[in-house]
């Protein structure tokens, strides 16, 4: 059963934000810096960084986009430069002609209904990546390393998929210390629950909320 990501997104508290970025992509992409100033504040302050909706601001947050989108894992990044087509990437093509060329150059990927699927799914996971939680690049806290070795750290394969990668960096594992409620989302969470149970356990017994969505297989 294909998910729906609005409703994903909405489980999230990204409801209002996911349609901003979808409004975004529609017709054909963004023409310029000022198409940004119609998206929601919490896209333009969290995610952009944009005060104020001045020429010098867009153009910067314009700026910033483009390096989230560059900073995006590999199999989202280009779904995300085609959903945003900034500077015509992709043509001067409407969303649903994009979203259709895109298949005829990628055939792995199937129909272009699929495609757009994928795409939702980038698009929100771009989203929470501005969540305070949520951190660029994992955190191996067996070396004290990012994993990725994206600032010239040479990191091994048995660190990157040690048991204790999901403990992210210290401030995230404190981040639990202070919580009440606790979301989980995506496609397993068996290293999740086992790295923090004493930390869910905690909030469970104290009268706190935990609220996992993720898929029935």
């Amino acid at each position: 059963m294909r998910v729906n990501v609005a409703v994903l997104a909405k489980a999230q508290g990204l409801g209002d934000d996911f349609d901003s970025l979808q409004r975004l992509r529609r017709g054909r992409g963004i023409t310029g810096p000022d198409d940004l100033s119609y998206l929601s504040d919490y896209i333009k302050r969290r995610m952009l960084r944009i005060e104020r909706d001045t020429e010098s601001e867009l153009r910067r947050g314009l700026d910033n986009l483009r390096q989230l989108i560059d900073k995006s894992p590999p199999h989202e990044r280009e779904l995300l430069r085609l959903c945003f087509n900034i500077d015509r990437a992709f043509g001067n093509f409407n969303w649903l002609e994009r979203a259709e060329n895109f298949t005829i150059d990628h055939e792995w990927i199937g129909s272009s209904r699929n495609v757009r699927h994928r795409a939702d799914l980038a698009l929100l996971q771009l989203l929470m990546r501005t969540r305070p939680a949520a951190e660029l690049e994992p955190f191996s806290a067996a070396d004290g390393k990012d994993v990725g070795g994206s600032r010239g750290n040479s990191v091994s394969a048995l660190t990157f998929f040690a048991e204790d990668y999901v403990r992210n960096s210290p401030r995230f594992a404190a981040s639990w210390e202070a919580a009440h409620a606790v979301d989980m989302c995506g496609f397993g969470h068996n290293r999740m629950a086992v790295a923090y149970s004493a930390e869910i356990g905690r909030i469970l017994k104290s009268g706190g909320r935990v609220r996992v969505l993720g898929r029935v297989s």
